[in-house]
């Protein structure tokens, strides 16, 4: 099993950075995510949680020995579960892939969260576990190593994004006087 964890602090407040994280797709600075789908989203009345399951394509190709012994494409899928707790501002998200989920698993986990000491800005955590086994265990770690610095390239890239609509959100709400007060989910 191999490990991935960043930290970052955006200078918005959560309901803006939250909005940003729904409509983080799709961006030219990630064009390895083809598509999002929301397929299934349910809002708890007494609590206010919003859960959301969306399914994500993803364009990737493998190594090419590890594609031509799968028999894989370029073509992957993820699923992620979030959920969005507008009483606490905390936004989680937990996805895992479900292409070769028998023999990699990478499972993600973010969480938005406001900086306690300045409410106007927002925690960002990430983490993954990426692990190979079955059949591929020999050749395991090289599988591994691969998927960590692919994982790595895709959240520097995927933060990249994420700024980019994160700044627009804010503009846009600048320039209308209005900021976000909630996470608006799409």
């Amino acid at each position: 099993m191999k490990l991935f964890q960043a930290f970052h602090e955006y200078s918005h407040n959560w309901a803006a950075v939250t909005t940003a994280h729904w409509q983080k797709y799709p961006n030219e600075k990630t064009p390895h995510v083809v598509h999002v789908e929301v397929i299934n989203r349910d809002l708890d009345p007494q609590t206010g949680v919003l859960r959301t399951e969306r399914l994500i394509m993803c364009r990737q190709p493998c190594p090419a020995i590890v594609a031509r012994i799968l028999g894989v494409g370029d073509t992957n899928y993820v699923l992620e579960y979030s959920e969005i707790d507008p009483n606490n501002n905390v936004l989680k998200a937990v996805s895992t892939n479900l292409t070769l989920h028998d023999l990699l698993n990478v499972r993600e986990e973010i969480v938005y969260r406001p900086n306690p000491d300045n409410l106007s800005r927002t925690l960002f955590d990430q983490s993954a576990a990426i692990t190979a086994f079955g059949m591929i265990s020999r050749v395991s770690s090289y599988i591994e190593d691969f998927s960590v610095k692919r994982f790595k390239d895709n959240a520097q890239s995927g933060k990249k994004a994420f700024e980019q609509v994160l700044e627009r959100i804010v503009q846009s709400a600048n320039n209308s006087n209005t900021l976000p007060t909630t996470a608006q989910a799409t």
